[in-house]
């Protein structure tokens, strides 16, 4: 298993040894135990609404925030809806699924008991999924790409997973990163002995989300080193490091994605302003 690049295997089986601690969570840590079996029924393209509207019946908040986020400006419905099944046709399952995943990390991150961490988290993973969905539309032209949004989400889950299981070392590497000027995940390595990248791997591979988006976990921070072809890695790094310079005041180089997607700094440029107002918007409804 690929953990961390140039890495020989037997670094790569005590890195695994350490992160043994995911296999003994029986449950993603406070994921409400009707999402799961919803994200996977999502999948399933000849599902029924009844079946999904029976799910998310289960789950009170969800349809709070289901039935919310259908009636506000995020999808612009001429009518006002009350019936969940009626929301669930209107905006579509793959609309579903993203606001689904929004919710779950959102849940997540209400668990991490220092605010300040908490917020932090959840911006961030909210950011660089609202840039994902906007690079994958503005370089790809693939209008209301759910499934970048989603992978962008989920990015950085390693991050929560690291502080429920020792919420005093994420702190301590946090404070290690920016006291040092250095990254995060150099930081977590000195204090945990392992990053979030394979924490968030192994949860996922726990989880049994597809291998697109093991992929982008594995790879959001090294897209250079993902599968030819897995243009999602370098969607989500790009959208990443977007969210890192734009809110956190770091100054990552931007010349291997203008490269990579061949566009030029005014595109580049372009894609921020739009990418901007949608975070605006989205951070305002969730």
């Amino acid at each position: 298993m690929k953990f961390v690049y140039k890495q020989n295997w037997a670094e790569q089986k005590t890195i695994k040894e350490q992160l043994s601690f995911i296999e003994n969570i029986e449950e993603f840590p406070s994921l409400p135990s009707v999402v799961l079996p919803l994200l996977s029924k999502l999948n399933d393209p000849y599902v029924s609404v009844k079946e999904i509207e029976k799910l998310i019946n289960m789950d009170p908040g969800l349809v709070s925030y289901i039935l919310k986020l259908t009636n506000s400006l995020l999808f612009g419905l001429l009518e006002e809806v009350y019936s969940m099944a009626r929301a669930i046709i209107l905006i579509g399952m793959s609309n579903l699924r993203s606001l689904v995943t929004s919710y779950s990390i959102r849940v997540l991150c209400n668990t991490i008991t220092h605010s300040d961490i908490q917020e932090y988290i959840w911006n961030h993973s909210l950011t660089t999924a609202v840039f994902s969905k906007v690079i994958s539309e503005r370089i790809y032209g693939v209008k209301k790409n759910a499934s970048t949004y989603v992978f962008g989400l989920l990015h950085d889950v390693g991050k929560i997973v690291l502080y429920i299981h020792n919420p005093q070392n994420f702190q301590d590497a946090l404070i290690r990163a920016i006291g040092k000027n250095m990254d995060f995940v150099s930081s977590e390595k000195q204090i945990f002995g392992f990053s979030h990248i394979e924490a968030g791997y192994l949860m996922i591979e726990k989880l049994r989300f597809s291998k697109q988006m093991k992929d982008v976990v594995l790879h959001h921070h090294n897209p250079e080193f993902s599968a030819k072809g897995d243009n999602n890695s370098w969607i989500v790094s790009l959208a990443n490091d977007l969210a890192h310079n734009l809110y956190d005041n770091k100054a990552i180089s931007m010349d291997k994605y203008l490269e990579k997607f061949k566009i030029s700094d005014e595109a580049l440029v372009d894609l921020i302003r739009v990418g901007q107002y949608q975070v605006e918007q989205y951070r305002s409804l969730l």
